[in-house]
């Protein structure tokens, strides 16, 4: 029965209740990604060698999958899948499709310059959570924080003494 709880307390530990996760863009202007993730999930970082950043998301008991990429010079299985669906923006490309019985989406956001700044992978059974998370990614720029930041502090603080 020890052995037992104490295994039930580790496994504990190694998942994350849903909520929002936030991941740091490491620019100079301290941008982060933020996406919403209802379910309890199990984080992983996966070693690139030094090709970027690659963390992946299992979502307990939905046999589906969410992967934040930043890499360089690394290609991802997932990149060569056929589309049955693409939609490009000024800000991100979004394909998705059906393989293997497994719905698939993956959103690529885009610099000012065009280039890709990051993906999300999204892939498994439940494409309503899939859809769901990859709907909520959004890039919180810290200029547009701190902008918001001073207008709270300028309508809170008195005009005259």
């Amino acid at each position: 029965m020890c052995l037992f709880l104490t295994i039930a307390l580790v496994l504990q530990g190694m998942f994350h209740n849903g909520g929002w996760v936030e991941i740091n863009l490491q620019n100079k202007e301290e941008d982060k990604v933020l996406f919403c993730i209802p379910h309890r999930y199990y984080e992983s970082h996966t070693n690139t060698n030094g090709h970027g950043t690659l963390i992946g998301y299992d979502l307990v008991g939905l046999a589906t999958h969410i992967v934040y990429a930043r890499t360089y010079n690394a290609e991802l299985e997932i990149e060569d899948w056929t589309a049955n669906y693409q939609i490009i923006t000024d800000s991100k490309i979004v394909r998705k499709g059906i393989r293997e019985g497994m719905y698939w989406r993956s959103d690529a956001f885009l610099k000012e310059s065009g280039e890709i700044l990051f993906t999300l992978y999204g892939y498994g059974k439940d494409s309503l959570a899939i859809n769901h998370i990859m709907d909520s990614a959004h890039i919180d720029r810290a200029n547009e924080r701190a902008d918001n930041l001073l207008i709270t502090l300028m309508m809170s603080t008195p005009l005259w003494n």
